[in-house]
């Protein structure tokens, strides 16, 4: 994973840390904040080369992806603090006219946490494409 705890951005840090003990006491090994590079396979098993250098054998490999979103298009001070593009309720890209962005990609407000926050599931995705 490439955070600095397991499911930070939807679990507040004592869940991480309980979750994580979970897996350490499952015998799973978690490697944070790198990634995999590549991937192969070798004999039953498999290699999996990391960004950090490390190579590991593993017996089974999960590869659970997440995404960094595509801003590339949209000027710079429409970019939020997650890295999403800064919109409102409905999808629309502050201060461009007629621009929207939909989404995983999209930084909408939260009223709950009273800041812009991305969600990276389905349902927002859903919701905003109907909204």
């Amino acid at each position: 994973m490439t955070g600095p705890r397991i499911m930070a951005r939807c679990l507040p840090p004592s869940g991480s840390a309980w979750l994580e003990a979970r897996h350490a006491e499952a015998g799973t090994q978690l490697r944070k904040e790198t990634c995999a590079n590549r991937i192969e396979k070798t004999g039953a098993g498999f290699r999996v080369h990391l960004a950090d250098g490390t190579a590991l054998d593993a017996d089974l490999v999960l590869a659970a992806t997440g995404i960094r979103p595509a801003t590339a298009l949209t000027p710079a001070h429409t970019t939020g603090d997650s890295g999403g593009i800064l919109t409102d309720a409905f999808g629309a890209v502050q201060g461009i006219p007629d621009l929207y962005a939909l989404g995983d990609v999209a930084e909408c407000h939260n009223g709950h946490l009273g800041r812009p926050q991305r969600l990276e599931t389905w349902r927002n995705a859903d919701r905003h494409a109907k909204a």
